[in-house]
């Protein structure tokens, strides 16, 4: 997975180094929870369940021998090209030692990180809805809900792409209207 750029301080310069020492010398360039292949694609099922071309078998969430699928069960399936990260097992991006180090694949790396993916979710629910009570009053029911949920989520998008930065000046200049609001609320 891509490193996000305001993390990017957090890992070392020789991480392409160590990523690839777990992914492709100690796992064996298989994910080290289901045991599927990096670079290859495969078949697989909502419930996690693969298919292993190389033992010609159908293989579970975590790698062992599972049933085959049922036709029902077959009209699901679907393909998916395994790529390998190297996932942190405590979610600490300054710890890199190898025993704190997993190759994993899309799927499992998503699994592993869902408790932070949940909380990040919450967190961003949590300020859109603070800053719909700071300028739109507080929630209501129905259609009102709507229109306001629609608004906070422009409204978020015109903040983050409202600041043009300015040559000579030492402060970002607004853009919008919603900026001005921002700047004249925070200078009091």
């Amino acid at each position: 997975m891509p490193i996000r750029s305001e993390l990017r301080r957090l890992y070392p310069t020789h991480w392409p180094e160590i990523s690839r020492r777990v992914r492709f010398e100690r796992a064996g360039g298989k994910c080290e929870r289901c045991q599927r292949p990096h670079g290859t694609t495969v078949r697989c099922l909502p419930d996690g369940r693969w298919f292993d071309p190389l033992r010609q078998t159908w293989r579970d969430g975590r790698g062992r021998p599972a049933r085959w699928p049922t036709l029902v069960e077959a009209i699901e399936m679907r393909t998916t090209r395994v790529i390998l990260a190297t996932a942190h097992l405590d979610n600490d991006p300054e710890n890199n030692r190898l025993r704190n180090l997993r190759s994993l694949c899309q799927r499992c790396h998503m699994i592993h990180d869902r408790n932070y993916h949940l909380a990040q979710r919450w967190i961003t629910y949590r300020l859109r809805y603070a800053l719909g009570d700071i300028f739109l009053g507080p929630y209501r029911s129905g259609a009102d809900r709507f229109i306001l949920s629609m608004l906070i989520a422009q409204f978020a998008a015109a903040a983050s792409s409202a600041v043009v930065r300015g040559t000579g000046s030492a402060r970002p200049h607004p853009a919008s209207s919603l900026q001005l609001l921002l700047d004249v609320d925070a200078r009091g």
